[in-house]
């Protein structure tokens, strides 16, 4: 049995239509939220200025280097080992063809790669808003010009994996 797809304009379309017609105010959000992320791809990273826990300070332009940086989003005040463990793995299994930064909401999170950049942010962050964060965690990949390829949640962290 051959799966179908539905075309993304189409969806597209119909989630144009939801945004503006439901009088569900839940979907009409979700549906506005998804739209979003959508013109988001292909952007130039939002700006930022940041100090890291290693005590440098980072700007959007820090992004643009000789790899791809993989921007995670983590909650400061919860357990995030199967998050961490998870990008381990993948970086692993790349060779560390790219970089991670954390941004982490509220405190420091502990025993990372120091080769990872972390930054501690407050949950009303401008750089949530910025970055269309939809929950934690969060990951946006960041191409080596500094544009957003791609976004995803913690259990389709798995699609940064694939190739399109």
């Amino acid at each position: 049995m051959q799966k179908k797809f539905i075309p993304q304009q189409i969806v597209f379309k119909k989630l144009s239509l939801i945004a503006k017609y439901s009088p569900n105010t839940t979907n009409k959000n979700l549906a506005k939220s998804i739209l979003q992320k959508s013109e988001f791809r292909g952007k130039k990273a939002p700006e930022f200025k940041q100090k890291a826990t290693n005590g440098k300070t980072y700007t959007e332009k820090t992004l643009q280097t000789d790899t791809p940086t993989l921007l995670t989003f983590l909650d400061g005040s919860v357990a995030n080992t199967a998050s961490v463990r998870a990008l381990k793995n993948l970086q692993s299994k790349h060779k560390n063809k790219f970089k991670i930064v954390i941004f982490s909401c509220q405190k420091e999170i502990a025993d990372l790669p120091t080769d990872w950049v972390q930054m501690v942010v407050p949950y009303h962050s401008y750089l949530l808003a910025a970055y269309h964060l939809g929950r934690f965690p969060y990951y946006v990949l960041v191409t080596a010009d500094g544009k957003i390829s791609k976004q995803t949640w913690q259990q389709y962290l798995v699609q940064l994996d694939k190739k399109k």
